[in-house]
């Protein structure tokens, strides 16, 4: 009798360290999940704060500071298509055409989204530009 206590006990003992175990793993599981989403939700409202300061400087004509702007961007995230893009429309802004079809080409890679409806009305209005100066 007291052998069978013994292995109920133990049986019960190792039931409880399961369910420890499995309650310990979807409590880190939904820790990191949480973690994930806050991750996202950080970096959409970076790109927000990135995108107003970006819109105040080319609203306010002052494409050299936001191309510098930009640059710090691209320093962090080279890939950001919203600097590539800001950047793009400072050089189109200032008539440096040549750097401006850099950066929107680069863009066209980087957001191959965009190109018909951003990218490729704004090349076209370069070349038709180009092709008066000529």
């Amino acid at each position: 009798m007291d052998n069978e206590i013994l292995i109920t006990l133990t049986s019960i003992k190792n039931a409880i360290y399961l369910l420890i175990a499995i309650v310990s793993v979807g409590v880190v599981a939904n820790w990191v999940r949480a973690g994930v989403a806050l991750k996202g939700q950080l970096r959409k409202e970076l790109d927000n704060i990135f995108s107003t300061q970006a819109d105040d400087f080319y609203e306010s004509c002052k494409y050299n500071e936001l191309i510098t702007y930009c640059d710090e961007q691209l320093s962090k995230k080279p890939n950001h298509a919203y600097a590539h893009w800001y950047k793009a429309k400072a050089y189109y802004q200032l008539k440096d055409y040549e750097k401006a079809k850099i950066f929107f080409n680069i863009l066209s890679v980087i957001e191959p989204s965009w190109d018909e409806t951003h990218i490729k009305p704004i090349l076209k209005k370069i070349h038709d530009t180009e092709n008066e100066n000529r």
